[in-house]
């Protein structure tokens, strides 16, 4: 299964925020984070044509670099396999055995994820 997002994830630094209750506060998961998720599990629907892959899964990433000094494990895990869960692409994002990401070519404006079954070597 192959799914083309039109724009990246938000970075780590972004996708978690602090929510103040009162004296009390705790770290949780931004707009930004759930914006992505929500919008990119709606893509994912439409690709997977009522597929959902059950068992353990690869998945690889192609992320457009958004600036020259971007580190690459920032952009290209939770949200992404977060998205794959809440599309129905797979029943539990605990299915991925196997996570490869890279820097996109200048072809790509977004992310491309490849989900395939795994098959241990």
């Amino acid at each position: 299964m192959i799914i083309i997002l039109p724009f990246i994830p938000p970075s780590l630094n972004a996708s978690y925020e602090v929510h103040r209750f009162g004296t009390k506060a705790s770290i949780g998961k931004s707009k930004a984070f759930y914006d992505f998720r929500d919008s990119a599990s709606w893509i994912v629907q439409s690709h997977r044509r009522g597929e959902c892959i059950e068992g353990p899964v690869a998945v690889d990433v192609r992320v457009r670099r958004p600036r020259a000094n971007a580190d690459l494990d920032n952009y290209a895990f939770k949200a992404i396999c977060d998205a794959l869960q809440k599309g129905g692409a797979l029943v539990n994002d605990s299915q991925v055995a196997r996570l490869v990401a890279e820097w996109a070519g200048p072809d790509v404006n977004g992310c491309v994820v490849t989900v395939t079954r795994y098959v241990p070597e």
